[in-house]
């Protein structure tokens, strides 16, 4: 049966449910958290039949393009073992490997700008050694990244539903049935392995149950975990760690002002020096210019004779003309072409390309992406250009897509989470305290991580689809550090009528 691993995963996923001591959550009853595997499950269908409906090309729709070049990824090994386990592993593996992944797969060599981890070669990897159990299911693999962010929502619960005066009931709805985290974690996409990790981190990091040695373990692997898939969000957490450790163990009741004082005024000089750092507002800039690139559409190439990633623009509403080479994959110019050399330092350096010109490996052919907006572009020779950039972006994160641009089913659900989130800020506004001396170095530590991670994707991303997924680990961190505020003596006088809720 061509989907029995998915069946046996399904069943196993059920009975780790039931039986599996993880998943005992004591404040919450073990039906509703099968209820919500269940509405897990359901995102995960409507992810993909989004994806099956939406008319984009498969090899560059985000719900197979990984899946796809672990196929083709799992296929090396039958043909050349050796180099299968050289480029599993990254032991050992030379140039003529990585050439031969590079040629066939057409994620294996996008996203190793800025001298990051390349976390595009860790999900093609981790779905290759899926494939191993899989057979090629593709729903095994759907189901296997639900489960590991699921676990993710496991593992926050347990970290946090003791660290608010408001019931883990609210903890245990925003973490299990918020709209933008449940659909954009229930498929094969990095957003999944990050939300375990960011779990496992805060788990070691943050809980007070269990044993020392079970956190740091469970902290080292959630350190690993998003290392290897999203490195940004490890490294805004960990910038902002000393600043909680030390708040946690010197804030006082009467040292709480100088302390939310001297956090905002920190968060100040903070983005100031960062912006005041022309290598940093640089690397910034090419980033933005990559993300509009690939937002305005065309087609990106690399020559195999130099390895250079050449980029040609749409051209009246398209791509440029490719022909195929016989027996290669590779194509070729079939006329004319002007475009300019991409991810490299000198911005707008022009490439004329001949007819017939090549041959080269085709990474993507994209059409404009439906939910481009313009954004203020940042300037590295000037400062002053990345405060309009900050504030359009943050608009964009909190704000868009806004009634007005709601046009398909997936904006409206993104503009009415905005709206959801907006409501649940205003009613817990009045039962914010800063009284609460333990939840303060919480609040500004989730609050600072939230707002960082937030603003950068927003200064640098124009395609709003793109920056709804950004959103997906943050927006709950950012209503958690509202929780940690929250005073339920201020909210029983605020609301007598819904005290029971709290």
């Amino acid at each position: 049966m061509e989907h029995l691993p998915s069946i046996v995963f399904f069943l196993l996923s059920a009975l780790a449910l039931i039986f599996l001591p993880f998943f005992r959550l004591p404040e919450i009853p073990r039906k509703w958290l099968i209820f919500a595997w269940v509405v897990k499950l359901a995102a995960a269908a409507a992810f993909i039949g989004y994806y099956n409906k939406s008319g984009l090309n498969r090899e560059v729709m985000d719900a197979y393009r990984f899946f796809d070049d672990s196929r083709i990824f799992f296929e090396i090994k039958e043909e050349n073992p050796e180099a299968f386990f050289q480029l599993l592993t990254g032991i050992g593996g030379g140039a003529e490997a990585d050439l031969m992944a590079g040629n066939r797969m057409a994620n294996w060599n996008l996203g190793k700008s800025y001298n990051f981890y390349n976390d595009n070669r860790a999900m093609i990897r981790l779905n290759a050694l899926l494939m191993f159990f899989s057979g090629g299911d593709y729903f095994f693999h759907v189901l296997f990244f639900c489960f590991l962010s699921f676990a993710g929502s496991v593992f926050l619960f347990k970290t946090l539903r003791h660290k608010f005066e408001i019931s883990p009931v609210w903890v245990f709805a925003i973490l299990f049935f918020w709209p933008g985290l449940i659909f954009w974690t229930s498929g094969v996409l990095k957003e999944s392995p990050l939300w375990l990790g960011a779990g496992m981190f805060f788990y070691g990091l943050l809980s007070e149950s269990g044993s020392l040695f079970k956190r740091m373990l469970v902290l080292a692997v959630g350190t690993v975990v998003l290392l290897m898939f999203k490195i940004y969000f490890l490294l805004g957490v960990l910038f902002w760690l000393p600043f909680y450790l030390f708040g946690k163990k010197f804030i006082t009741q009467k040292r709480k002002i100088y302390f939310s004082f001297v956090a905002l005024a920190g968060l100040v000089i903070i983005f100031s020096v960062w912006f005041g750092s022309e290598p940093f507002r640089q690397m910034l800039s090419e980033k933005q210019r990559d993300f509009i690139l690939l937002g305005r559409g065309g087609t990106y190439l690399v020559n195999l004779n130099n390895s250079d990633t050449l980029y040609f623009p749409v051209v009246n509403g398209a791509t440029i003309p490719l022909k195929m080479l016989p027996d290669s994959g590779q194509v070729a110019m079939a006329s004319a072409a002007s475009g300019f050399l991409w991810q490299n330092k000198a911005e707008g350096e022009r490439v004329e390309a001949a007819p017939d010109q090549g041959p080269y490996l085709l990474l993507m052919n994209l059409s404009p992406a439906r939910s481009f907006t313009d954004i203020p572009r940042l300037m590295p020779e000037k400062p002053a250009s990345l405060f309009p950039a900050l504030a359009h972006g943050l608009f964009n994160v909190f704000f868009r897509p806004h009634p007005l641009e709601w046009k398909g089913v997936f904006q409206i659900i993104s503009g009415l989470e905005t709206i959801l989130l907006l409501l649940i800020l205003i009613f817990l506004f009045p039962c914010l305290s800063l009284s609460r001396i333990k939840g303060l170095s919480l609040f500004f530590f989730f609050f600072f991580v939230a707002l960082t991670l937030l603003a950068l994707p927003g200064i640098i991303t124009p395609v709003l689809g793109a920056l709804v997924r950004y959103k997906v680990p943050l927006i709950p961190l950012f209503i958690f550090s509202f929780f940690a505020l929250f005073d339920l003596a201020k909210a029983r006088l605020k609301y007598p009528r819904a005290g029971r809720f709290f």
